[in-house]
């Protein structure tokens, strides 16, 4: 009997997992007992603490600072410029309706942290969620993909979402 291409498609697949599945384990059970000491694991620990605190700090800083205040928008990307070049004009920037939803969830994570008070978490995300209740565009109650910035027009010709929404 022949085997149809999907089947096939799955079985690589799994083989795929399988390999990925114990690489990791080896990784996490058997390279540790490489170390030279309990001091050097314990350096790398920190180093990697201080790395993902780094990432996080950054990530929930995109959100603060690409967001439209007056709505909630989130800028779809942004450049990735070294420390002291100029500010990018963002203004003509679309939003994602998916990045909206990001934010949302960094605010609590920013009061958390210590980043933000709770009091402007509430505020942005007041203004967020009353701007898509009250004003932003929409076919049905599903929000176009792409929208600019400050006028939440549709943007780029693009798709109704019905997953980001």
């Amino acid at each position: 009997m022949m085997q149809r291409p999907c089947s096939m498609r799955f079985s690589k697949l799994a083989v795929g997992g399988l390999i990925t599945i114990l690489l990791v384990s080896l990784a996490v059970f058997v390279a540790p007992g490489y170390c030279k000491s309990a001091a050097a694991t314990e350096k790398a620990v920190l180093a990697d603490d201080a790395f993902l605190d780094g990432v996080q700090r950054q990530t929930f800083q995109y959100f603060v600072e690409c967001s439209n205040p007056a709505n909630g928008l989130v800028m779809d990307k942004a450049l990735n410029l070294p420390a002291g070049s100029e500010p990018v004009d963002f203004s003509y920037s679309a939003a994602t309706i998916a990045g909206v939803g990001f934010a949302l969830s960094v605010y609590p994570v920013g009061v958390e942290r210590g980043w933000m008070t709770r009091e402007k978490a509430i505020e942005l995300t007041r203004t967020t969620l009353h701007f898509f209740a009250e004003k932003m565009e929409h076919k049905h109650g599903f929000f176009y993909h792409f929208v600019d910035m400050h006028t939440d027009a549709r943007a780029m010709n693009c798709e109704i979402s019905s997953i980001d929404t």
